[in-house]
């Protein structure tokens, strides 16, 4: 298919209603992050991960592991948890406060 051809009015109205499906699923999406964000299970989630993050952060701190490659790996498998924790909280904050656009 020519992707520069003149489209019919059946595919133009196909592409439309495609295009309403898909901005009806992200304003859902939109609408459940705010009431997740919402949520006090959310909160309590979100007190969670903060304190996770700083046992973490302390268990690194507290290390004495003399050898610095083994030191290097238990550091670097604390912060890629971090970093997950983060990302599961920021995807949810950053759905809650998008607009629907298309």
């Amino acid at each position: 298919m020519d992707p520069f051809r003149n489209k019919s009015k059946i595919e133009i109205q196909k592409e439309a209603e495609e295009t309403k499906k898909i901005v009806a699923k992200i304003a859902r999406v939109i609408e459940d992050a705010k009431a997740c964000l919402n949520s006090t299970t959310f909160a309590k989630y979100r007190e969670s991960v903060k304190e996770a993050r700083e046992g973490l952060i302390k268990l690194m701190k507290l290390s004495t592991e003399p050898d610095p490659v083994k030191f290097a790996f238990f550091a670097k498998a604390c912060l890629s948890k971090i970093d997950v924790f983060d990302m599961m909280l920021d995807e949810v904050e950053k759905d809650g406060k998008r607009e629907v656009k298309v």
